[in-house]
């Protein structure tokens, strides 16, 4: 609940209690409860006043949110000794007719290496500026290489109910991955811009736009 919600109900309570106690002791001179019943409800509303205070206390001033270390060591990161290096080779199928490729066949080429999943959100939103950015530049030897994890026939049937202009993969064997593409795996979408040398440029995590993948692959055109 938004926390004006307990500031207001922290008030309506101390005004009950203080109410409450001077209902019951304001004829009384010296002022003090007489008898059992009277000690007991000035207890009682003194114990009503102090919870509301402290609940009042806390809805104004709430503890800062935990963060969680294992979702910050989860993070996919390159290492900088894995930047403008050879990318690691691997081997993948493609969906429309399942014959094998490797990353390696596409030097020559400036590649934006990008793995997603048809469960994954963000990268349903990125799909289109990928779609844009392999329209746009394909003639000078741009290549989005789009690779999932998921079966063939879930991305067949993706890709015949969307538009899909990137050359759309899968691997037989995640686990057979290289890092760092096996380590970013865990999170997606994550991209990297390979110039035509083969060498890793760039790394990107979460969806980027056609501006953004533009800007990047500009100095290896």
């Amino acid at each position: 609940m938004d926390s004006s919600f307990y500031v207001l109900a922290a008030l309506v309570m101390m005004a009950i209690s203080a109410g409450f106690l001077y209902a019951l002791l304001r004829h009384r001179k010296p002022v003090r409860p007489e008898g059992p019943l009277e000690w007991m409800a000035t207890v009682l509303s003194s114990l009503l006043f102090l919870t509301a205070t402290a609940l009042l206390v806390i809805a104004l001033n709430p503890p800062e949110p935990a963060v969680s270390t294992a979702a910050v060591s989860n993070t996919p990161e390159v290492r900088p000794d894995e930047l403008d290096r050879p990318a690691p080779d691997f081997a993948f199928r493609r969906v429309a007719d399942e014959s094998e490729a490797r990353l390696s066949g596409l030097e020559g080429n400036v590649v934006v290496l990008n793995f997603w999943a048809t469960w994954c959100a963000p990268c349903l939103q990125e799909l289109p500026e990928l779609n844009r950015l392999q329209e746009a530049y394909k003639d000078q030897g741009v290549v989005v290489l789009a690779v999932s994890d998921e079966h063939r026939l879930d991305l067949l049937a993706f890709s015949q109910e969307h538009q899909i202009e990137t050359l759309s993969a899968y691997l037989d064997d995640p686990a057979q991955l290289p890092d760092p593409f096996k380590r970013t795996l865990a999170v997606r979408p994550t991209s990297y811009v390979i110039d035509r040398d083969g060498i890793i440029r760039d790394f990107m995590v979460g969806a980027g736009d056609f501006s953004t993948f533009e800007k990047a692959i500009q100095p290896y055109l």
